[in-house]
């Protein structure tokens, strides 16, 4: 895989004249068809992601102070409790392995809870927790849209490579058997008895 530099001169006509150049991974190998994630599509991703990251703690405070909130019922807590269960488990080092998914589920999971939680919780209540975590009504359902988006456009690329990994597993897998076939010695011949 190299990094190649896009020439300036040559995509002045397509792109403003103080646009920095883009940088786009090539690929070599059999997957060198493929679309190609370039560094922009990274850094817009990190662009979308980062204003999420710093609400972060305030979602975390807000969360603890609906945890504790006694008019919120106990069943309509049920996801927040699980989200702290799962981020402890071993499940949740497995997935983490995953580019983007395993990044994104925990906190696809907490704001799912809070949803859920502040869906279920009296109007001025939710408006007290929002306002001492210095939030807004709407940025909850925002910041989950965001989300969702970013974790969708991870599975559809993940299953992109799922299927081309599964076409190499299949060719290789036929190669072998082919090979195997192959040196398969000859049936024996009968040998002919007296006669």
């Amino acid at each position: 895989m190299s990094v190649k530099r896009s020439n300036p001169d040559r995509n002045a006509q397509r792109s403003s004249p103080d646009a920095q150049p883009a940088l786009s991974v090539k690929r070599s190998g059999p997957d060198r068809n493929a679309p190609a994630l370039t560094l922009d599509a990274q850094s817009a991703q990190k662009a979308q992601l980062w204003p999420i990251v710093k609400r972060l703690p305030a979602y975390l405070r807000c969360g603890w102070a609906l945890i504790r909130e006694p008019a919120i019922p106990l069943k309509h807590k049920a996801l927040l409790y699980s989200v702290v269960l799962y981020s402890v488990t071993p499940a949740n080092l497995i997935v983490g392995a995953i580019p983007v998914v395993g990044q994104v589920d925990n906190t696809l999971l907490f704001l799912l809870g809070l949803r859920q939680a502040f869906a279920n919780c009296p109007p001025e209540i939710a408006a007290r927790h929002l306002k001492r975590a210095g939030l807004d009504a709407g940025q909850l359902d925002q910041d989950l849209a965001t989300i969702m988006t970013l974790a969708r456009r991870a599975l559809r690329r993940g299953r992109r490579e799922i299927r081309f990994a599964g076409r190499v597993a299949g060719g290789m897998s036929r190669r072998i058997a082919r090979r195997l076939i192959a040196r398969r010695p000859p049936p024996a011949k009968p040998e002919p008895g007296p006669g």
